[in-house]
Order: structure tokens, then C-alpha cells, then sequence
């Protein structure tokens, strides 16, 4: 990047100077030099860097959305055994009769 800089800084100092020639000879050269620049770029690319950055707790956020997940499935899980629906009637039938005998 360093070097791409200094390159591009050298290319303003002399298209500044520049500013004489008409619009379609400056076109012309400013073409041919981004040109030359992306070409010395693509011949030499610069070392690609990169930056790690570790913080300690993004782990609890991670290990939280784990518990989230995990009690989604939970809620999603059909039951193991409904109440059977026959009780629930006899019991309402037993309690009917025995309004009926008082």
C-alpha cells in the first residue's frame, strides 16, 4: 500500500503540472497512466495483512444462542404421552351422577 501511495502521489505531482494540455490529450495520458499503475500493481501486488482480533467474550454470546437453539427444538419436541381424554370423561360423568343423586 505503502509503495501504491507513493506512486499515485508522484502521478498527482505530475498531472498537476498538467492542467496545460487540452481535455482529450490529458484524457489520453491520464488513461495511459492509471493504466501503467494497474499494471506495476498486478506485476508486484502488495502482501496481503491481516488482523485477528480476539475478545473473549463473544463466546457467551455464541454459547447463548446455542441454549435459544436448543430450547427452540425443546418447545418443538411433540410431547411423550397426552393425557388420555377417556379419564377426563368418566370423571365428568361420575361427577354428573353424583349431582343427580343429591
Amino acid at each position: 500500500v505503502r509503495d501504491l501511495r507513493k506512486q499515485v502521489a508522484e502521478g498527482d505531482k505530475v498531472f498537476s503540472g498538467a492542467r496545460a494540455l487540452p481535455e482529450d490529450q490529458r484524457q489520453v495520458a491520464l488513461a495511459q497512466a492509471l493504466n501503467g499503475l494497474t499494471r506495476s500493481y498486478a506485476a508486484n501486488p502488495p502482501p496481503a495483512t491481516f488482523r485477528l482480533i480476539v475478545s473473549p467474550l463473544v463466546s457467551w454470546i455464541w454459547i447463548g444462542a446455542l441454549i435459544v437453539f436448543a430450547g427452540g427444538l425443546i418447545a418443538l419436541w411433540p410431547p411423550l404421552r397426552r393425557a388420555p381424554r377417556p379419564v377426563a370423561a368418566r370423571y365428568a360423568a361420575r361427577v354428573a351422577r353424583e349431582l343427580g343423586r343429591v
